[in-house]
């Protein structure tokens, strides 16, 4: 029989907590509205117990915290929509409203 090929892991490799994948679990659209309102399971919300695989408890919590960020500033919003409070600084703005901040 063969001897069969040893296969060992890079340096970077044994770094990565999780693959990546062709196939995602959401479609972007789906993960972009929902993400901010992602969060870790706590022992609070009824369950027996909480138990996390790759990093413990604060780290778990800090990876989430450190990726929601990222993904707030990398993420383009389809349905954000202007507050009341813009239009209303936009008229001021424009010269259009009694905020004295028109333009010259």
């Amino acid at each position: 029989e063969p001897e069969r090929p040893t296969v060992e892991l890079t340096e970077e490799e044994k770094k990565l907590k999780f693959r990546k994948t062709e196939v995602k679990d959401l479609p972007p659209p789906v993960l972009n509205a929902c993400f901010a309102k992602f969060s870790l399971p706590e022992k609070s919300e009824g369950f027996d117990d909480v138990r996390y695989e790759w990093s413990k408890g604060a780290k778990a919590t800090e990876y989430l915290k450190k990726w929601t960020l990222h993904r707030k500033l990398t993420t383009r919003i389809e349905d954000i929509t202007p507050s009341p409070w813009f239009h209303q600084r936009l008229t001021e703005w424009q010269g259009g409203g009694t905020g004295g901040g028109g333009r010259a």
